[in-house]
């Protein structure tokens, strides 16, 4: 007998709008293993499932029927663990020493005025403007950090040619 066509259906329907997915069967897209034997109707099925958000944060290692001794139905063992996702982009610290720099501070003073005196308004969140400000001050971190990184490169490449001229 098994399960009928519209309550997998219906089930598919419920997956889909919640965004489900089920673990084994993404990991065992062609097994036919089954759940649950019904010795009256002699059918197989797989009724037990582990069903997580589509963007689980979850680290899955194993999903694996075990063996059926008493009962009707296999114990389904899901084995995970978790991890914290990476950003796309690696993280860049602020260099503090960027502090004692009087060039900086100064183009951070002249961003924040700019961006103070065309941007100050009471319609907009201050979450939003404070990851505007953010931005305004990682972008002249990046800067003066280029500009920084580009005279070292230059220097060193000046020794070398020097170095190489001996």
């Amino acid at each position: 007998m098994g399960i009928k066509p519209h309550m997998t259906a219906m089930l598919r329907n419920v997956m889909d709008n919640l965004h489900l997915v089920d673990i084994w069967r993404e990991m065992h897209p062609s097994s036919t293993t089954s759940s649950c034997y019904t010795p009256t109707h002699g059918a197989f099925s797989r009724l037990d499932r582990f069903l997580l958000v589509n963007n689980r944060t979850l680290d899955i290692r194993q999903a694996d029927y075990q063996v059926c001794f008493l009962l009707d139905h296999a114990p389904l063992l899901l084995e995970c663990g978790t991890h914290t996702p990476r950003p796309a982009v690696p993280l860049r610290r602020m260099r503090p020493e960027l502090l004692g720099d009087l060039e900086y501070r100064r183009d951070i003073q002249e961003a924040l005025t700019s961006y103070f005196g065309g941007n100050l308004t009471t319609a907009q969140s201050r979450s939003i403007e404070w990851e505007a400000l953010k931005v305004v001050i990682r972008g002249e971190s990046l800067t003066k950090t280029y500009v920084i990184r580009k005279k070292i490169d230059l220097e060193l490449t000046q020794q070398e040619d020097t170095l190489g001229a001996l």
